[in-house]
């Protein structure tokens, strides 16, 4: 990874997430040649997710189609492969899977995601069996080989500044294979891997309704986590106190499909929402171009919700590229020098603030609105939360 990459990834990072963590097993050492395997949810945006998430160098496997996008080739990189849906013939990945085999032969890292494409279905895509023929070359010369499944979870898919958990699987090696040289069976191991990290959701509902169980639940434990055990719960009683809740709170402001009221405090949480909202504000102001870029793009030119984010992400992260340095330097054309590189910063310091604190905001607002035109609820949504908090600790 070069230092281009490094700065694509400092600046998503910084500016399009709020908080992005890594739960679960812990990474092989470094040394061996790791094989990264994860569920591809929200458009290239995961890889950006994934490799911040990892913190250490990996080479993807990415879509040619997408990088024959100049603004895409950009802010993306690794080895093309041509997918199936995007016609291609089986002649045509042979170099890239060539290379593939021979980078994990070298002892380096590789990412690949099996489903080929991302959705943000309730079920995962068909897993590709590229990821397992790499896999088999590769043990032949390096049965130090390790395989690490991988999840990925967002709390709002298609928002900005919102937070991501990436879950990581144990690590397999050739013990756990039965024949770590042929294809199908690495395929099918692969897949038990992955299908353990992740939930199965029978339908959209389904998926729906245990996305905003854990959502009440977050405040206590991690998302991905009550997100799996939510489906277990959906048929219990605090399940259906909850539905009734729901009912009663059809009119109420939603934070990720729920009506929340203030846990700490109305006080706190108006001290949060002033602050959240200043910094979001200052944010916007200073940065309308981007802004205003990154929403047109948002609304304009995602073929599905799966990649709402990602054209959001370079709509913004390219004007503002652009934008900043040409603000700087008016400040410095200016203005003297001192005062020039005073708000340099704190336009800088303004940005980042801002875009850490757009998930907040957003929560305190929708919590503080119930509050005040909505409070005869509050009791009911405390006891729903606990009751939830109770049968899923239990």
């Amino acid at each position: 990874m070069n230092f281009h990459h490094s700065f694509i990834l400092f600046l998503v990072k910084t500016l399009v997430f709020g908080k992005i963590s890594r739960l679960g097993a812990p990474l092989p050492e470094k040394g061996a040649p790791v094989l990264y395997l994860g569920f591809h949810r929200n458009g290239a945006v995961d890889g950006w997710v994934y490799a911040i998430a990892l913190a250490r160098p990996v080479e993807f496997m990415v879509a040619a189609k997408l990088m024959k996008n100049p603004l895409a080739k950009f802010f993306f990189w690794g080895l093309e492969v041509t997918r199936r849906s995007d016609g291609n013939a089986p002649v045509s990945n042979r170099q890239a899977l060539g290379e593939a085999t021979s980078l994990l032969v070298q002892g380096n890292s590789l990412f690949i995601f099996p489903e080929g494409t991302s959705t943000l279905g309730p079920k995962h895509l068909e897993f590709m069996k590229g990821a397992a023929l790499i896999a088999a070359r590769a043990c032949k010369e390096r049965p130090d080989l390790r395989v690490v499944p991988l999840s990925i979870r967002y709390g709002s898919p298609p928002l900005w500044g919102g937070d991501v958990e990436v879950i990581v699987g144990r690590a397999l090696s050739s013990t756990d294979f039965t024949d770590p040289f042929e294809a199908q069976n690495l395929h099918e191991t692969f897949a038990e891997a992955l299908e353990s990290l992740d939930p199965d959701f029978a339908s959209e509902d389904e998926m729906e309704d245990a996305g905003q169980v854990a959502s009440l639940a977050f405040s206590f434990m991690p998302y991905s986590a009550a997100l799996r055990l939510a489906v277990k719960l959906l048929p219990t009683e605090a399940a259906k106190l909850w539905r009734s809740y729901q009912q009663e709170s059809a009119t109420c402001k939603k934070w990720r499909g729920v009506a929340i009221f203030p846990d700490d405090g109305a006080g706190r949480e108006a001290l949060k929402f002033l602050f959240s909202g200043a910094a979001v504000l200052a944010a916007t102001l200073v940065n309308f171009l981007p802004v205003a870029a990154g929403t047109w793009a948002g609304r304009r030119l995602p073929d599905g919700p799966n990649v709402v984010l990602l054209w959001k992400s370079l709509a913004y992260l390219t004007v503002f590229l652009i934008y900043t340095p040409l603000l700087w330097g008016v400040f410095f054309a200016l203005l003297p020098g001192k005062l020039a590189a005073f708000l340099c910063a704190a336009h800088l310091g303004v940005t980042v603030l801002g875009c850490k604190w757009i998930e907040p905001c957003r929560k305190s607002s929708v919590s503080l609105w119930n509050f005040l035109f909505h409070r005869d609820l509050r009791a009911k949504y405390q006891g729903v939360k606990e009751a939830i908090r109770n049968e899923l600790m239990a």
